[in-house]
């Protein structure tokens, strides 16, 4: 079940350069997918996420294929939840301007995350991503190169109170 943010593509922030995005991209990422119809542990369930992020003339579109797998119901942080490991692997493809300098970067994403879902009040809990990924950036213009860069992160998200 992919979530409807009516109104997010609105609010906006300062991206840090002197440009504003829309929040949009960033919460529909944030959420996991649910099925659309009943699951037990041991079931699974593949989703695709496409991200979108435009700033002036730059452009950065990633899109991930994920696999979920229900592992069992379990109590996390007070809550009856749902646990689901995901393996995903993705793709990386920009565009910007930098000066007279074109920039094009490409590459592969991939890694694993483990969300806790309180099914009954409808609450993502915690979600924690570990990934990795490998991009090259060609720089076209008077000085021409190409730019290999390997990222590796995690990242949690919990929720601390009501």
């Amino acid at each position: 079940i992919e979530l409807e943010f009516s109104g997010a593509e609105e609010i906006t922030y300062n991206y840090g350069i002197g440009e504003s995005k829309s929040i949009s991209s960033d919460i529909q990422a944030f959420f996991p997918d649910l099925p659309g119809h009943p699951v037990k542990p041991g079931d699974s369930w593949e989703s695709i996420d496409d991200i979108v992020e435009e700033t002036g003339d730059n452009k950065v579109s990633m899109q991930f294929n994920n696999i979920h797998t229900f592992e069992k119901l379990e109590e996390f942080n007070g809550y009856e939840c749902m646990k689901v490991n995901v393996v995903f692997t993705g793709t990386v493809n920009g565009k910007s301007f930098q000066d007279d300098m074109e920039l094009i970067t490409t590459g592969d994403l991939s890694g694993t995350s483990t969300w806790y879902y309180a099914y009954k009040e409808g609450l993502l809990v915690s979600n924690v991503v570990d990934g990795k990924g490998k991009t090259v950036t060609k720089v076209l213009g008077p000085q021409e190169m190409e730019i290999p860069a390997e990222r590796v992160y995690t990242m949690k998200t919990e929720l601390i109170g009501l």
